[in-house]
């Protein structure tokens, strides 16, 4: 690739197959602990791109008050506990890696606590 010196991948839905689960988990404690009911659609168009703390205001927008106390920490740590049990690599996304020659690197705005267990996972 002429003209470029390195290659900056994100992470969530570029590498790991996160974000499928991360809907899963978050459409379910949006219904147990809100009775929003989201499908998967519906979570990639309202929720997929933007922050906890967005998401939060997203939810608070359609609640009409202030989500439940504990909702983010659950979402943290029920989203966590998933990955751990499931996250898989983004098909194909090995052979291109392989094949790629040019330095590369990845920026994610993940937490801490994700990013560990993608470093987890890949090795």
């Amino acid at each position: 690739m002429p003209g470029f010196d390195l290659i900056i991948f994100d992470c969530d839905g570029v590498l790991v197959d996160s974000e499928r689960i991360a809907n899963q988990v978050f459409a379910k404690i949006l219904n147990e602990e809100c009775g929003l009911s989201f499908d998967q659609e519906d979570m990639f168009d309202t929720f997929v791109g933007h922050s906890s703390a967005q998401c939060m205001q997203i939810i608070e927008l359609m609640l009409g008050t202030k989500p439940p106390s504990g909702l983010e920490q659950r979402y943290k740590n029920d989203i966590n506990l998933a990955l751990q049990e499931s996250i898989t690599a983004v098909d194909g996304i090995e052979k291109a890696l392989s094949e790629i020659t040019l330095p590369c690197c990845v920026a994610s705005s993940g937490s801490y606590d994700k990013r560990g267990i993608y470093i987890e996972y890949r090795v």
